[in-house]
């Protein structure tokens, strides 16, 4: 009986591990790398990007290196990572500048094969976020103070199609929501295989900050 009972709290234990499958903190690349269309990170439209010269690239900022994201007028910013598990946690710190006239509304997305939306988080260049419900963007749910890093998290259930977003505050996890819905009707299905970051096009270009990256299966 005892053995039997440490045997299913085994399994049990196994069934509901985390694997880390990724720790960004951009150690890799050089100030100044600038990301093209394929590698691990890419960016899709970095053809767009290179001619008005707004790239995707790592800069140094407060002393570390981090991930700089930039838009210019024809086209958002954007920078993807694949993955091949269905259900699991992203930790990401992001930082937009105090300034409107430099910054705009950012995003942290998870998306289909097909580059989709499932879920994820938009926050506008004042700090306000919003999360899709079941396709549907919500009103301001959240505040963020610009000019200030803040770290999220966003865990997913594949099987429940559910998702919870989190600003973590040292050991506290504030709820930003939990229990929203996946997007279920996209024609590439709501199965999650993208991790995308995202900055908005407009007249001038805008930058934001991404740092300390982890992905995590479940």
């Amino acid at each position: 009986g005892i053995l039997v009972a440490v045997l299913v709290m085994s399994l049990s234990a196994a069934a509901f591990a985390e694997t880390l499958l990724l720790e960004e903190n951009w150690a890799e690349y050089e100030v100044g790398h600038v990301f093209d269309g394929e590698g691990v990170w890419y960016d899709p439209d970095v053809e767009a990007h290179a001619e008005a010269g707004t790239p995707q690239t790592i800069v140094e900022f407060e002393g570390e290196k981090v991930f700089q994201i930039q838009s210019h007028p024809a086209a958002n910013g954007k920078l993807i990572r694949d993955f091949d598990f269905v259900s699991g946690k992203v930790y990401v710190s992001i930082y937009q500048p105090p300034s409107g006239d430099v910054t705009d509304n950012i995003y942290v997305d998870i998306k289909n094969a097909s580059n989709q939306r499932i879920f994820g988080l938009f926050i506008t260049t004042s700090g306000n976020v919003r999360i899709r419900d079941a396709g549907a963007q919500s009103p301001n749910v959240y505040g963020l103070d610009p000019g200030q890093w803040h770290e999220l998290l966003i865990e997913w259930d594949n099987d429940a199609q559910t998702y919870d977003a989190y600003v973590i505050y040292g050991d506290f996890l504030d709820p930003i929501i939990e229990g929203a819905r996946f997007d279920p009707g996209l024609d590439g299905g709501s199965t999650p295989a993208q991790l995308q970051f995202e900055i908005a096009r407009r007249d001038v270009p805008k930058i934001a900050y991404y740092k300390g990256v982890r992905v995590l299966a479940e």
